[in-house]
């Protein structure tokens, strides 16, 4: 191995020394997507964030079972932490990445694979009741019953 990989390689299969663990079969990595280590869900959903001093409406923009992306006006800075809470979940995440309008979550504790499926069903059906009322109201304006 090389010199700069040896580190590396060596802590994904269990001991400094590159031995299997004691059970004889060596820990594979996590799959790596791209530059993520899980695949992400695109959703447009309101959530909440609660930290230690308020709490922000914000919008969740994408999500994985380790992290999500929520879009907010004034992101927190790199290290602040809180809880992201939409339809019927609520995750502490820490903020690992910070842009001129959104923040990256890393997760403390993972999501389950039901549980992204059961938030996909959600975004899907938020979706839809999204643009049923707005047409709704569109409706409404033009037959001026609004």
């Amino acid at each position: 191995m090389s010199g700069s990989l040896a580190p590396f390689s060596r802590s994904l299969v269990g001991g400094p020394s590159g031995s299997a663990p004691a059970g004889g079969r060596a820990q594979t990595p996590p799959e790596i997507i791209g530059r993520r280590a899980a695949a992400r869900l695109r959703t447009a959903i309101p959530a909440k964030l609660i930290t230690v001093s308020e709490t922000r409406h914000c919008i969740l923009v994408d999500i994985s079972c380790t992290g999500a992306r929520i879009a907010l006006p004034n992101p927190l800075a790199t290290g602040d932490a809180g809880f992201v809470r939409f339809a019927e979940y609520e995750v502490f995440g820490c903020v690992t990445r910070r842009e001129p309008d959104c923040n990256g979550l890393e997760f403390d504790v993972p999501l389950t694979a039901s549980d992204l499926l059961s938030i996909r069903s959600y975004a899907e059906a938020y979706e839809v009741e999204e643009k049923r009322s707005t047409l709704a109201a569109a409706r409404a304006w033009v037959t001026g019953t609004l």
